[in-house]
């Protein structure tokens, strides 16, 4: 497991009212080590962090970059990350909480992370967890219409001011061509009935 850094030498000062790291329950490190292994086991590359009741405690050297933060952007950008877990306050029976979210990195690229996550047990307000990279959510999405347009039965074409730029197999055997190069680039009247 990462060590977790103190969150003073993260952002260079620490927070007023967050708790001093000395005072993380034992059960919030244990958490972070259970989490940890099942996310390396998944070949995950990962940072960890610890959320206390009063915000932001500490985290793994790898969460920055993971994010690529500034370390003064550092802890409002895991709060983001976190909020579907923080709002749900001391949990509400769920072990652990698996998300997937994009955060904007420095650049203005998003930057896909998955976040396991739990309450810590019998430590109300205190939240362990780790970060890992994942593909970034474009390319999954741009993946799925691709898949859902080819394999849809419907004949289904995109025309770009009339003329065809794009036809699914279904368009192709609907209208009789021999393969996808007997449609592309010709006008869309051309496959309709005068």
């Amino acid at each position: 497991m990462s060590p977790l850094v103190p969150v003073q030498t993260i952002a260079g000062q620490r927070c007023p009212g967050v708790d001093p790291v000395g005072s993380v329950p034992s059960a919030a490190h244990r958490l972070v080590d259970s989490l940890t292994i099942t996310a390396a086991e998944a070949g995950g590359w990962l940072g960890s962090f610890l959320w206390g009741p009063q915000g932001f405690v500490s985290c793994s050297p790898a969460v920055r970059p993971l994010l690529d933060v500034s370390p003064e952007q550092l802890a409002d950008v895991l709060a983001g990350v976190l909020r579907p877990i923080l709002c749900d306050g001391a949990g509400s029976g769920w072990d652990i909480y698996e998300l997937e979210t994009d955060v904007d990195g420095s650049d203005g690229v998003p930057r896909r992370v998955r976040v396991r996550a739990g309450h810590v047990p019998d430590a109300p307000g205190w939240l362990a967890g780790v970060l890992e990279p994942i593909g970034t959510q474009t390319e999954d999405v741009a993946d799925r219409y691709r898949l859902l347009l080819e394999l849809s039965p419907d004949a289904l074409i995109v025309h770009d001011a009339g003329t065809i730029v794009y036809a699914n197999p279904a368009a192709v055997a609907f209208a009789r061509a021999e393969n996808l190069a007997d449609i592309i680039g010709r006008p869309m009247l051309a496959f309709v009935a005068p």
